[in-house]
């Protein structure tokens, strides 16, 4: 199967499909553990460490606190997605060429947000700009002589 023909196989049914981050995903915050709620020494208040000093009386307020500071840290950039090699595959085109794999997400058809682990960097660049990556021909089969 060629790229582009890997790619709408593996993304049928999804929209809006995007590289990186996504800052209302809980399991692009949990990458980041400053962003966890914890128990503090008060057994009766919650907080996590990226808001250092503040704590908060239920573990439903913390968490909602985190998802909105997570959030802030993703639009300012405080929080990024630098990616970690592995040798695939890649969840979108199946390649399994060893290189820098990064999150992505896509919206289903029943509107939930899919977070994804591993996009590859040729995926990422023809998500943001369409460019296609240059495919190796297919070998030919000999002629019978």
């Amino acid at each position: 199967m060629r790229y582009l023909e890997r790619i709408e196989h593996n993304l049928h049914g999804l929209s809006a499909v995007s590289t990186g981050l996504c800052p209302d995903c809980d399991d692009c915050r949990s990458a980041f553990g400053d962003f966890d709620v914890h128990d503090t020494e008060d057994a009766e208040m919650f907080a996590f460490r990226h808001s250092e000093g503040l704590s908060f009386p239920t573990e439903e307020l913390a968490e909602e606190a985190a998802r909105v500071a997570f959030a802030e840290a993703v639009e300012f950039q405080d929080v990024l997605a630098e990616g970690s090699f592995q040798r695939g595959p890649c969840d979108i085109c199946d390649s399994r060429l060893g290189g820098n794999y990064f999150p992505w997400h896509a919206v289903t058809s029943d509107d939930k947000i899919l977070h994804g682990e591993s996009a590859c960097m040729d995926c990422v660049v023809y998500l943001a700009n369409g460019d296609v990556p240059e495919e190796e021909p297919e070998e030919e089969p000999e002629a019978a002589q």
